[in-house]
């Protein structure tokens, strides 16, 4: 989140968000919740706040992909369609 929001390293911060979608499936089982914090403690969630992460660092890189951005955000709103994140974002896609 620091390298994505504060430092906006988007090239950087992808590898980490993959990182990281490995993780979500603890929050079902076992309580250890990367995005807990934000209160997104489902598996669900955190995989969609992942995924919607993933679409904004490729719409934002030094050399933007905006059909992957696409795709992820598609990804996240399918896990979660209240993902306002993602809702939001797919609109400045268009």
């Amino acid at each position: 989140e620091i390298l994505i929001e504060e430092l906006q390293q988007y090239d950087k911060a992808e590898p980490y968000l993959w990182c990281v979608l490995d993780h979500c499936a603890g929050c079902d089982v076992n309580g250890m919740c990367p995005t807990a914090y934000l209160s997104l403690e489902t598996t669900s969630k955190c995989e969609s706040a992942v995924w919607n992460y993933l679409g904004f660092v490729n719409r934002k890189k030094a050399t933007p992909d905006y059909d992957h951005a696409k795709t992820y955000y598609d990804k996240a709103l399918e896990l979660w369609p209240a993902n306002c994140g993602a809702l939001s974002y797919m609109q400045e896609l268009h």
